[in-house]
C-alpha cells in the first residue's frame, strides 16, 4: 500500500531561474538576466568614441582659450575613464558564484557604477576650478569655422553614444550602461552649452563661457549624485518592491491564505525576494510544493527584474496574523 504523503509542518521552497542541473557555484542565470560580453562590447565601442571626442574637443579648445570647450573636453575624457572602470568592473561581476561569493559577484557591477559617479564628481570639481580662474582672467575665445564644425560634429557623436548606450541597456538590463547613457545625456546639453558660449565669443561677450562652464559643472553634479545614490540604495539592500504590491499578487495564487515578511533587494534589473505564505495545515507536503513552484512563477512573471525567489511555507496561524502585510482576497473577513 503506498505510503500517504506527510502534513504540511513547514518548508522553504526555492527557484533560482537557472539551468536545471549541476552545482549551485556553476549554474548560469538565463531568465532576465543579461551576459556580460555584449556589454563589455558596447562599453569598449563607446569608450573609443568618447576618446575621440575627448580629444577633439580639448585641442581646440586649448587652442583656441576656451574654458567651456576644455571644460567640457574634460568631461568627455572623464567618460571615457568611466567606461574603464566600468569595463574593469564588469569582468569581475562575470565570475560565477563561488565558495566565497556565494551569491555571485553582481555587486561588483555596483561597485563599477560607484565609480562612475566618483569619476563624475571630479570632473565636476575641475571644472568649477577652471571657470573660477576664467572669472579673475578674462579672455575672448578666437572661434572659427573649423571649431564649430567640430564642436557640432562631437555634438552628432554623444546623441549617437546616448541613444546607443540607453537602447542596449534596455535590452540587457545593465546598470552600468544604464548609468553610462545617461552620463551620456548631460554631455549633449553641455556640448549644446558650449556652442551657445562660443557663438558668444564671436560677439566678443567673454562672460558666458565661464558661466556656461559654471552650468556644466552643475549638471556633471547632478549625474554624479544621481548614480551615487541609487547605486548606495543597492549596495545597502534598500527594498526593491513594495510588500503590500508582493503580497497582493501572491493572494491571488489558489492555496495561499496569508502573506507575510517580504523582503527584496539587489538592482533593478536583478531582484532578489524571499517571502512566508500560509497555507493550509492539513496539506501535504507535495501539494504545498506545487504552491511554491506556482507561486514562485507568478511573482517572476508579474515583476520585471526578479531573479530568485524562496518561498517559506507555514501552515495557517503559525504566526500571528496581525503580522501579515496582506491577507488573500479570498480570506478577508466580512464587515
Amino acid at each position: 500500500m503506498a505510503q500517504k504523503a506527510p502534513h504540511l509542518s513547514s518548508f522553504t521552497g526555492f527557484r533560482r531561474l537557472s539551468h536545471s542541473g549541476g552545482s549551485l557555484y556553476n549554474r548560469p542565470i538565463l531568465h532576465g538576466s543579461h551576459s556580460y560580453i555584449p556589454i563589455r562590447k558596447v562599453l569598449w565601442y563607446v569608450l573609443w568614441l568618447n576618446l575621440l571626442v575627448a580629444f577633439a574637443k580639448l585641442g581646440f579648445g586649448f587652442s583656441i582659450q576656451s574654458v567651456s570647450l576644455t571644460a567640457d573636453g574634460y568631461h568627455s575624457l572623464f567618460d571615457g575613464l568611466s567606461n574603464v572602470i566600468a569595463l574593469v568592473g564588469l569582468w569581475v561581476a562575470s565570475h560565477p558564484p563561488d565558495h566565497n561569493h556565494q551569491y555571485g559577484h553582481k555587486k561588483f557591477e555596483t561597485f563599477a557604477t560607484m565609480g562612475i559617479g566618483a569619476m563624475l564628481t571630479v570632473a565636476c570639481v575641475h571644472v568649477l576650478h577652471t571657470a573660477y580662474t576664467r572669472f579673475g582672467e578674462p579672455t575672448v575665445p578666437e572661434v572659427g569655422p573649423v571649431v564649430m564644425t567640430v564642436v557640432v560634429a562631437t555634438l552628432g557623436v554623444n546623441w549617437f553614444v546616448y541613444k546607443y548606450e540607453a537602447n542596449q541597456a534596455r535590452a540587457l538590463g545593465s546598470d552600468v550602461l544604464h548609468a553610462d547613457s545617461k552620463h551620456t545625456q548631460s554631455d549633449l546639453l553641455v556640448t549644446l552649452s558650449v556652442i551657445a558660449s562660443l557663438i558668444a565669443a564671436k560677439f566678443n561677450i567673454w562672460l558666458l563661457d565661464p558661466i556656461v562652464a559654471v552650468l556644466i559643472a552643475g549638471l556633471i553634479g547632478k549625474a554624479a549624485y544621481d548614480i551615487i545614490i541609487e547605486s548606495v540604495l543597492v549596495l545597502s539592500d534598500a527594498a526593491m518592491l513594495d510588500p503590500k504590491e508582493v503580497c497582493r499578487v501572491a493572494g491571488e495564487e489558489p492555496g495561499i491564505l496569508h502573506c507575510h515578511e517580504v523582503r527584496t533587494r539587489g538592482s533593478r534589473s536583478h531582484i532578489l525576494m524571499d517571502l512566508r505564505v500560509h497555507v493550509d495545515g492539513e496539506m501535504t507536503v507535495n501539494a504545498a510544493h506545487e504552491i511554491a513552484d506556482r507561486l514562485e512563477e507568478r511573482l517572476v512573471t508579474h515583476f520585471d527584474g526578479v531573479m530568485e525567489v524562496v518561498v517559506h511555507m507555514e501552515p495557517d496561524g503559525h504566526v500571528d496574523p496581525e503580522l501579515a502585510d496582506v491577507v488573500s482576497p479570498r480570506e478577508q473577513p466580512t464587515p
